[in-house]
């Protein structure tokens, strides 16, 4: 068996259904293989936009949603939508709205006035459905009335498949970029170590390492960005008119926030970080470009998320002899979980509701030792990951439950043999130990490219580029790191451990499409250095310069930027369908990339001067989620340089037992054939088998079952039913309650659904 089929699926059960790349698209718009148009560049930027005003209101101010935490994100799902709705109606919805245009003018107007009515009433959902039933009422009806110059404009203005592909990864980044593990962890680390410094806590010792730019000095400023600025943004008068004088009175007033930040005392900070993200973004960007061809072409990998988007705007027949939206099987899926969703939402309105709930735990039944030592396994109803795991091969679905099973069983004998310490079987620890070997492991399969490229005759420009771009990247990122203060050898080690993280992630989108994006080690790359070196081996004679800039980064390691290289390579596969569209998809990614950090700046520091950080994310007087990780990172830190611990022996055998056990997995799936475990599913199981396993049992079960009764025809047949399940709790959790949070007031934070 080839190297490189030592982690690829073997059965039959890993050729998923799709297109193959090159392959035309039946679509004959004049159009169709251009992704860079400039009404998509103008669109990619609005929908950037309202993505982060989206994100502001529901994730910052309300925390009725996490709609940037999916996989795809919850935007991004929104923009598929709606480019599956243009596209049909290009096809000929048109046609059908021209002829009957006063019945849908007509029907827009009286859902308007609908809307505008239930608005005004006093109950608490009331708000949030009535500007809900006005914005589609008021679409309605002007599409309606429009309806015979757009018909006549519909070459002009309907989007193709390029375009929307096009506007959807650069929503997914932007949303990335503004959630909960991009700039908003970034912005508390640079500025809370002086905020939140007491005699107490020690953290003035350390301010000392921080160089100038690292960020705002001035207490006022920083004061402000906790607590908030005694100022109220202007608000235009525009009337009373229901639902409309709402969406433009808030509109300008979110405007109007950038008056309230002191920009010259963030100026350098901002500008010296967002340098270091982008880089660190483009080189993420060239690692993939070096490697996707062997993933795709080579190895052919399956892109599960690919398939999911391609389904969804993909007019001609598909699975099941019918188009995805006209497939029975997909509404039943996507009608299945809607009413999940409905009824849980129910249930917490009114708990005598009989619901299923969002998790059940077994741990419950667990009371006797060493059994009670499982107090804490649970069942996670997660209809995204049953949806997008039907596309999963049986090896990576067997695998991830019988590792994590393998864990729970490791855990009750050591309690039963009375060997029971804190922490074992540290899986965070053994993941972070698979992680780097499955990095190595890719690096060292991709050599023929990367030596192909090195020698330069013999490779494209586009790979020699991706490759100089790589190690360009790499050494800017590192002198960054030393010019912070680091040292050479923890700055060289840190964005090592980022990238190949980073790239083993993407290799898990590739080939399982898992939607969890915090399925990586998070935070093990900062203490796998301080696991192995020990923070006295940091700190010679007390000199804490390097573990203070690599407490100040921890949001490197804490949040989900190397994660941002699994959209990366699922965006080249999404270009594939139109041959040499490649370079205007990395144009797209780069202008992502540097709109979503713009643009999230802009957002994350209005609005932490507008309201106070403290207040933020559900915070009361010290803060939410982010402010308080980055206060225990640097307490941490401050607590354990009264006397620096040495090497942690325990966590670094952890470690590499975990790299072991791995290499051990892909030598054994290259000398037996069909070998059963897969290296992926281990490292999956040990970084979050506790959500996904049940997920992953239930699905290896039905496909072992389809595919043996029914064989691959069942299968490809029963795709649809699967994605409609993802999609219908992606837009009923997601888009539909995302949505209404806007507006929801707390009736919507009885029932929050976390997609992480």
């Amino acid at each position: 068996m080839a190297v490189a089929d030592s982690m690829t699926p073997a059965g039959s059960d890993s050729l998923q259904p799709g297109q193959p790349a090159g392959a035309p698209d039946t679509l004959t718009h004049p159009f169709e293989g251009r992704i860079l148009t400039w009404r998509s560049v103008l669109l990619c930027l609005v929908s950037g936009f309202v993505t982060v005003l989206w994100i502001r209101q529901v994730e910052l101010i309300k925390m009725t949603c996490q709609v940037s935490e999916s996989v795809p994100p919850i935007p991004a799902v929104a923009v598929l939508v709606l480019g599956a709705v243009l596209l049909s109606a290009w096809r000929g919805g048109l046609r059908k709205i021209l002829a009957r245009r006063v019945a849908v003018s007509g029907a827009g107007v009286v859902v308007l006035a609908a809307g505008m009515s239930i608005y005004t009433q006093e109950a608490l959902w009331c708000r949030s459905v009535g500007t809900l039933l006005g914005l589609a009422g008021l679409t309605a009806a002007g599409v309606g009335i429009a309806a015979p110059w757009l018909y006549r404009a519909r070459d002009r203005l309907m989007l193709t498949r390029a375009e929307i592909f096009g506007i959807y990864i650069f929503v997914s980044i932007v949303s990335v970029m503004s959630s909960v593990g991009g700039l908003r962890l970034v912005l508390p680390c640079l500025s809370s170590l002086r905020y939140f410094q007491t005699t107490e806590n020690h953290f003035g010792d350390f301010e000392q390492y921080l160089p100038d730019w690292f960020g705002p000095k001035d207490p006022e400023a920083i004061r402000q960005f906790y607590e908030g600025v005694n100022y109220e943004a202007p608000t235009p008068d525009l009337g009373q008119i229901p639902v409309i004088s709402e969406v433009l009175g808030g509109l300008a007033s979110v405007l109007g926030t950038h008056r309230m930040v002191p920009w010259e005392h963030w100026r350098a900070p901002i500008a010296m970080w967002f340098m270091f993200l982008f880089v660190f973004f483009t080189t993420m960007l060239c690692t993939v470009a070096l490697l996707r061809r062997q993933w795709a072409d080579s190895e052919r990998l399956s892109y599960p998320l690919v398939e999911f988007a391609r389904s969804m705007t993909r007019p001609e027949e598909l699975h099941g002899g019918k188009p995805f939206f006209r497939n029975t099987l997909m509404w039943c899926g996507f009608g299945l979980s809607v009413l999940y969703n409905v009824v849980n939402l129910l249930n917490a309105l009114n708990p005598s509701v009989p619901a299923l709930g969002k998790t059940f735990s077994l741990g419950q039944f667990l009371t006797e030792h060493p059994w009670n030592s499982l107090a804490g396994l649970t069942i996670h109803f997660r209809p995204e990951i049953v949806g997008l795991a039907f596309l999963i091969s049986l090896e990576v679905l067997f695998s991830v439950w019988f590792f994590y099973g393998l864990l729970l069983v490791e855990t009750v004998a050591m309690v039963a043999m009375g060997m029971r310490v804190a922490g074992q079987p540290f899986e965070p620890e053994q993941s972070a130990g698979a992680y780097l070997a499955l990095g190595l492991f890719l690096l060292w399969m991709g050599r023929g490219t990367i030596l192909r490229a090195l020698r330069g005759a013999e490779a494209s420009w586009g790979d020699r580029l991706a490759l100089y771009g790589a190690i360009g990247g790499m050494a800017l990122l590192v002198a960054f790191c030393v010019y912070a203060g680091m040292a050479l050898p923890v700055a060289v080690s840190y964005m090592a451990l980022l990238l190949l993280f980073g790239l083993v992630y993407a290799r898990i989108r590739a080939e399982t499409g898992a939607p969890l994006v915090w399925l990586f080690p998070f935070w093990q790359q900062e203490k796998m250095i301080l696991n192995v070196a020990g923070l006295k081996n940091l700190a010679p004679n007390k000199d804490f310069r390097s573990a203070t800039i690599l407490s100040g980064m921890m949001f490197m390691a804490r949040g989900f930027y190397p994660t941002m290289m699994g959209t990366q390579v699922e965006a080249f596969r999404l270009s594939d369908e139109w041959r040499g569209r490649a370079r205007q998809m990395v144009w797209v990614i780069l202008l992502a990339g540097a709109a979503g950090l713009l643009l999230s700046g802009w957002m994350h520091l209005t609005t932490y001067y507008q309201y106070g950080g403290n207040v933020l994310e559900g915070g009361s007087t010290q803060g939410g989620y982010r402010i308080a990780l980055s206060v225990e990172e640097y307490t941490n830190l401050a607590n354990t340089s009264l006397d620096p611990p040495g090497p942690n022996r325990a966590l670094t055998e952890a470690h590499v037992a975990g790299g072991l056990q791995t290499l051990a997995l892909i030598l054994a799936r290259k000398v037996f054939l069909r070998f059963p475990l897969h290296p992926l599913g281990f490292a999956m199981a040990t970084v979050f088998g506790s959500v996904m396993w049940f997920s992953f049992f239930l699905v290896w079960v039905i496909k072992s079952i389809v595919l043996r009764v029914g064989g691959i025809r069942l299968y490809r047949n029963l795709v649809p039913l699967f994605l409609g399940t993802a999609l219908g709790h992606f837009f009923g959790a997601g888009v539909c309650l995302g949505i209404a949070g806007l507006w929801g007031g707390d009736v919507f934070m009885l029932y929050q659904v976390w997609f992480g």
